[in-house]
């Protein structure tokens, strides 16, 4: 399965994520968080559905469409402060002086524009669906049948859910459609697993983003089941860890460095990630625990770090040279995806920007001065 950034991802269809499996499931609101559902009902009625809002190259985008976003975008920021928004002219937090109800028409004429430009790019660049393709669309559409509607629903039963989420049959198959249409410019613009990014640009995406690889050799300090050890178990790790290190550190040659950190690592490690990474972890802040990101950070290539203790163990830490094959990623199926796959999203995402940016956006009527926060007081 293919997996890139979604399309807003933020909002009420999930295409999927670098990192993990791809998903489609549409958000059940009343079911998350502590924010019960407001009714937007009234909301919905205050325009009709087929009136136009604005125009993205073109496309004519009616107040049924944009209304999906905006609904969804309520209930999403509304679920995130866990509870029903009452002032929308509030700061929201989420954009520096940007208010609630500024930061939510953004984040829906963004999405627009998204799906409009994709869908546009796709066209002129003669890109269509594959059969592959179809059978997905096929898939989801059962998939999110069975999720919503039990394992006996129906199309038409489907079709009434949607509408509670003010949304189309036709938009949601529109939106299922782009989204797959967005991996297939994606392959033809950057390659499948990002092979036209260059060694150079996967490079300079690494140390923009400080991206670091290195491997260990964990000594857990917990049984299977998450159990603490003794003291003495523990303590007997820690003195496993330190004659490992210690030795390790007593090779000056790297590659015979290298070669006998492997052959301990198979040894010793308890790591049960070591089978999905087996030359070690390529990650950028945030990815790995505190301790074993400040060691590593310290260390110079293949040097190795005294035994660092962490929630996990004690790591002896061998750091890594980047290079643009180091995994970064292994998705639930098994899929890898490398530092020059990250780097070929990055230029790709950046790439669509442009395309958004250069959109022709049109305002209609009265629509451009659109007041959120008045209008979510009805």
């Amino acid at each position: 399965m293919k997996k890139i950034a979604a399309i807003a991802a933020a909002l009420c269809l999930l295409a999927g994520c670098l990192s993990g499996c791809g998903s489609t499931e549409i958000r059940s609101y009343s079911k998350e968080g502590d924010a019960s559902a407001r009714d937007m009902s009234s909301v919905y009625k205050a325009y009709d559905p087929k009136t136009v809002v604005l125009t993205v190259n073109g496309d004519k985008i009616t107040w049924q469409e944009y209304f999906y976003w905006l609904n969804s975008m309520v209930l999403s920021l509304d679920q995130e402060n866990k509870t029903q928004i009452e002032d929308w002219t509030a700061a929201s937090g989420k954009e520096e002086g940007k208010s609630y109800a500024q930061y939510a028409a953004e984040q829906i004429k963004q999405a627009i524009l998204q799906y409009h430009v994709v869908n546009a790019k796709a066209a002129e660049m003669k890109i269509t669906l594959t059969d592959a393709d179809q059978e997905s669309l096929k898939s989801t559409l059962q998939t999110n049948i069975t999720n919503y509607c039990g394992s006996s629903g129906t199309e038409d039963q489907f079709n009434t859910y949607l509408g509670t989420l003010y949304m189309t049959r036709d938009y949601y198959d529109y939106i299922n459609r782009v989204m797959l249409l967005y991996y297939d410019i994606f392959d033809s613009v950057m390659g499948a697993n990002g092979e036209k990014c260059s060694d150079d640009e996967t490079m300079i995406f690494a140390q923009d983003n400080k991206y670091i690889t290195a491997d260990h050799i964990l000594f857990s300090t917990e049984d299977s089941s998450g159990t603490a050890l003794s003291d003495d178990e523990i303590a007997q790790k820690k003195a496993d860890a330190q004659k490992v290190a210690d030795e390790l550190q007593g090779i000056t040659d790297q590659t015979a460095r290298l070669k006998r950190f492997k052959e301990l690592k198979a040894k010793y490690t308890e790591d049960t990630g070591a089978t999905s990474y087996p030359d070690g972890y390529c990650f950028t802040k945030g990815q790995v625990v505190d301790e074993f990101q400040t060691a590593a950070d310290a260390l110079s290539e293949y040097e190795v770090s005294d035994p660092v203790k962490s929630d996990y163990g004690y790591h002896v830490i061998l750091r890594l040279p980047n290079t643009p094959e180091n995994i970064v990623s292994v998705g639930s199926d098994g899929t890898t995806r490398t530092l020059r796959y990250y780097a070929a999203v990055d230029r790709f995402n950046t790439l669509v920007g442009t395309w958004i940016e250069a959109a022709d956006v049109q305002w209609q009527g009265d629509f451009a001065k659109l007041d959120i926060a008045a209008l979510l007081k009805k």
